[in-house]
């Protein structure tokens, strides 16, 4: 079977489920909310097609861009609360120029924040390691030249019997 062709979850039961869960809790808010179920729609558009287009196991980039439009959400929800709860009303606020910059804007930071976290850990974790690095090499210098051994990898070490790695054994070598 090829990877296209390989179901999405090991069982596909558990899929079929979720979105047979998924349909029955947009049919039920369809039914007893839509005036916040367009303005959702709307607000967050953005993070549910991330949630679709993103086929990775927990979803890591959908999940902080959804969070951040839900949250960017509360007050139109809040002001279509105070306004009537009307669809009109809803489409009203979600047309709102600063409000659909606002929450549309923050999902694209939370996604671009999502993708490019890892790299960024990625190379602080580097550097912080090729500091590291360079200071164990200072002080392992400086007790050299105090104890008078000759630098790591000499032809001193050699003649001594020693190895770049540690103290040599006749006995694993022969």
């Amino acid at each position: 079977m090829t990877a296209a062709a390989k179901p999405r979850h090991a069982n596909p039961r558990r899929g079929a489920s979720g979105v047979w869960l998924l349909g029955l809790a947009c049919g039920a808010g369809l039914a007893m909310a839509p005036h916040y179920l367009v303005l959702a729609g709307v607000l967050l558009a953005p993070g549910l097609f991330a949630f679709a287009a993103d086929t990775l196991p927990g979803r890591p980039a959908a999940r902080p861009v959804l969070l951040l439009g839900l949250a960017m959400a509360i007050r139109p929800a809040l002001a279509l609360w105070t306004a009537g709860t009307q669809v009109g009303t809803a489409l009203a606020i979600a047309a709102e120029p600063r409000t659909l910059a606002l929450a549309w804007s923050a999902q694209g930071a939370a996604w671009l924040l999502a993708e490019a976290a890892p790299a960024l850990v990625g190379l602080l974790l580097e550097a912080s390691a090729r500091a590291r690095i360079a200071v164990l090499r200072r002080a392992r210098a400086g007790l050299e030249e105090e104890w008078g051994i000759p630098p790591l990898g000499d032809a001193a070490w050699e003649d001594a019997g020693r190895t770049a790695d540690g103290p040599a054994d006749a006995a694993v070598r022969s």
